[in-house]
């Protein structure tokens, strides 16, 4: 990459950055203020700029004022925190705080954001005690994530019916269109937009929250395991960006991955279910969940695990280990929970159910 580039690159973001974060320093912990929010967090600059571009965000440009690129679109009116215990003890503490019991979710899960596990939960005696600390820290930036799918799931939906009705896509909808087709890797048919979106529609949807709990907790050991200690990944991904990742110990002459590292463990739960809607190792995954769609039903992580043959060397001792996992623990009875509205408030929150 040449200075030049560097710099005509650098300078813009920057500036956006300066912008959004104008007038945001009172407070550490992020609100939902309205369906016009949005969540941005980009590891390298060209995500970032794409980001920007999604919404026409341009520096010489800002007659329209900046966008709100803050949270994600799940929760009207509804408080996310962020916090980091470095133990358990501290943890549970945190979550005595908000009421939040892994058996009374029938008033609904606090949105609580993790930076990351707290690093002795391997200290814990007791294995039951382990699982319930990981599964309360997991789930609600479970549950954040896939309402951040539901929103975009709600566009194509939105997007749909404009082409069915107006024949035609207005010069926004495409925009979004085109930006989703970039995310999920989807061709754009622009003289066919509505394939398009029947191809986006069977990527954009939820992962069951029991299936992501038992994968989770399967790849990280309960989140004992190195990688998601030192690393925030629980689901085992790679990255072949060198320098993005820890080179694993036993890593086989001339292989060049690495376990990717991220900067908190809701963006390895992001990342994982956008894994899972796009790489064509989980084309089946989909498939499934698509016919659990079109029989009225809501995706089956029991099923849906039968789609995961590739994702480890296992293949289908894997499913069936995840398949155990889920009977075991009845992850099952937390697929039909819902997000608080406010973390402080003991009361269910207001979330999309497509």
């Amino acid at each position: 990459m040449t200075l030049s580039l560097v710099k005509n690159t650098t300078l813009p973001l920057l500036l956006g950055l300066g912008l959004l974060l104008i007038g945001s320093s009172k407070s550490n912990a992020p609100v939902y203020q309205g369906p016009d929010m949005q969540v941005v967090g980009k590891d390298f600059y060209k995500d970032l700029k794409f980001e920007f571009n999604r919404y026409s965000y341009q520096i010489d440009a800002l007659e329209n004022r900046t966008p709100a690129l803050t949270l994600p679109k799940v929760t009207p009116n509804a408080e996310v925190q962020v916090i980091g215990k470095n133990n358990y003890k501290d943890l549970e503490s945190e979550f005595n705080r908000y009421s939040y019991q892994i058996d009374a979710l029938e008033n609904g899960v606090p949105p609580l954001i993790l930076q990351n596990l707290p690093g002795d939960l391997n200290k814990i005696q007791s294995s039951q005690y382990r699982k319930s600390i990981f599964i309360k820290a997991l789930l609600p930036m479970i549950l954040l994530a896939n309402d951040e799918i539901r929103v975009e799931r709600q566009q194509l939906l939105i997007i749909q019916q404009q082409l069915s009705s107006a024949k035609q896509l207005n010069p926004q909808a495409l925009q979004t269109l085109t930006a989703l087709t970039k995310r999920y890797r989807v061709k754009l048919n622009k003289t066919s937009p509505e394939k398009t979106i029947d191809k986006l529609l069977n990527r954009v949807d939820i992962i069951p929250e029991d299936l992501a709990l038992a994968q989770a907790a399967n790849e990280s050991a309960w989140g004992t395991s190195r990688f998601s200690r030192v690393a925030n990944n629980l689901f085992g991904q790679w990255t072949f960006i060198r320098g993005q990742g820890i080179i694993p110990k036993n890593r086989p002459a001339g292989e060049t991955y690495e376990v990717r590292k991220f900067a908190t463990v809701y963006d390895s739960v992001r990342s994982y279910l956008l894994n899972l809607n796009k790489h064509s190792a989980y084309k089946q995954l989909r498939q499934l969940r698509k016919m659990n769609r079109l029989n009225g039903q809501n995706p089956n992580g029991m099923k849906l695990a039968e789609g995961l043959l590739r994702y480890s060397t296992r293949g289908e001792d894997y499913v069936k280990e995840l398949q155990a996992m889920i009977r075991t623990n009845q992850l099952g009875r937390f697929t039909t929970v819902k997000l608080r509205a406010d973390a402080n408030k003991n009361t269910s929150g207001l979330v999309l159910s497509l």
